[in-house]
């Protein structure tokens, strides 16, 4: 289902045999849109509300009496399904392109696609390459304009239109370069970063909502679990680091979040440096490591109540961790310049004092994205400084479920609160 971004009365649910329906009412009465597939994706238009692009993937009975061809098709209605008018075949990405801002010079009708020219065999999803290209046009695709040869992704926000470009000449590697969305004849300029020894090999967009960029980029391959966190200028060319091994996973979802209503705070997570560099070293294999973490003051205490050293079954026990144990949670307070461990709350939900048992760094960490079993912290702009995220206090963010509490900010992580008992 997908909501209108104009009429919030309208939804379209698409169907799987190839029949799609359309509410202008919220549901009180439906109507049939048959496209003759099952459409797979569907884009409203950011101001007509009558238009949207849908895409399709040909079926073998197209193809009476000719080998079978497997590609996706783009559509546009611009009747609410009444008629469609196919705009063009063997297509990756596509897109509308008007950005709802006064002073841009581009027209509604201009639509961006990224696809494979050459119109050959099956459409094949995975890889970078170089015979496909980013191209757009402001008559339906009656005539268009390439604007990336060999592009292969794009991304437009309400500040910046960004293109991956894969390399031409056998070389490893990606590029990426940025263009002013609002400008009628685009402008490609390929981005700056400052190390430029390492490989490109994937991007992340991460944020673009305070104009200027948060980069993740891939440095070391497609099933990489760490990528560098790079900032930009307010034009989106010039980037600087702004932090290491950030913790992302193989679909290239990264540990970074944005909270919402107050400007220029960040969290993220991390792989502490040094465990990383080990297991680099050891082709991130699993290694001994020394069990830490956090302890009530009443679960350390000797018999007599007075705090004291660990009994001998809370002792620390050497065991064997993997890179996915060294996990930590950094925030930053001035969009990106620095980063700091989060500050622990001292006492849990019940007011019993909490302290670690651990000679290393103890701080609160917070569940993100790449996890699939807790959550990533949730924030509202409606709800300022209000931050609830579920993890843990000590060395390193835990998996496990007996060590994970849910924790409350109010002050825009400032400082935090442990809200339920474990």
């Amino acid at each position: 289902m997908q909501q209108s971004p104009i009429d919030k009365n309208m939804m379209i649910m698409l169907g799987t045999k190839g029949v799609n329906w359309v509410t202008e009412n919220c549901g009180e009465t439906f109507k049939a849109m048959d496209q003759g597939r099952p459409v797979t994706e569907i884009e409203f238009h950011p101001t007509e509300r009558n238009w949207f692009l849908a895409a399709a993937w040909t079926l073998c009975e197209d193809f009476d009496g000719e080998p079978c061809k497997k590609y996706k098709e783009v559509f546009v209605t611009r009747d609410l399904g009444e008629t469609w008018t196919l705009l063009e075949d063997y297509v990756f990405q596509f897109s509308w392109a008007y950005v709802n801002d006064p002073t841009s010079e581009v027209p509604k009708e201009r639509i961006l696609i990224t696809h494979d020219p050459t119109h050959k065999g099956h459409q094949k999803l995975h890889g970078w390459s170089e015979k496909l290209q980013v191209s757009y046009s402001d008559d339906f695709f009656k005539s268009a304009k390439v604007l990336a040869k060999s592009g292969n992704k794009f991304l437009l926000t309400s500040y910046f239109l960004f293109v991956v470009i894969a390399p031409n000449d056998g070389a490893e590697g990606v590029s990426l370069s940025v263009a002013d969305p609002t400008d009628k004849t685009y402008i490609l300029r390929s981005v700056n970063l400052p190390i430029k020894k390492l490989l490109e090999h994937s991007y992340t967009i991460l944020d673009t909502s305070e104009h200027s960029v948060f980069l993740h980029v891939n440095h070391d391959g497609d099933q990489s679990r760490f990528g560098n966190i790079y900032v930009s200028d307010s034009k989106g060319l010039n980037y600087s680091l702004s932090l290491k091994a950030n913790v992302r996973d193989v679909s290239g979802q990264c540990d970074f979040e944005r909270l919402q209503g107050l400007d220029g705070i960040y969290l993220a997570n991390i792989y502490e440096k040094q465990a990383l560099a080990t297991f680099q070293k050891r082709g991130m294999e699993e290694i001994p490591y020394q069990r830490g973490g956090s302890k009530k003051v009443s679960e350390i205490a000797d018999k007599n109540g007075s705090k004291g050293k660990k009994s001998s079954e809370a002792a620390d026990k050497s065991v064997t961790r993997t890179i996915e144990d060294f996990k930590r949670t950094v925030v930053s307070f001035n969009k990106g310049g620095s980063w700091s461990p989060l500050a622990p709350p001292k006492k849990d939900s019940a007011g019993e004092r909490i302290v670690c048992d651990t000679d290393e760094i103890c701080s609160l960490h917070l569940h993100s994205i790449s996890n699939q079993v807790f959550g990533p912290f949730y924030s509202s702009a409606n709800s300022l400084g209000v931050i609830l995220g579920t993890g843990n206090v000590g060395a390193h963010l835990s998996n496990k479920p007996d060590e994970v509490n849910t924790y409350l900010s109010r002050d825009g992580g400032l400082t935090w609160n442990e809200v339920t008992l474990k």
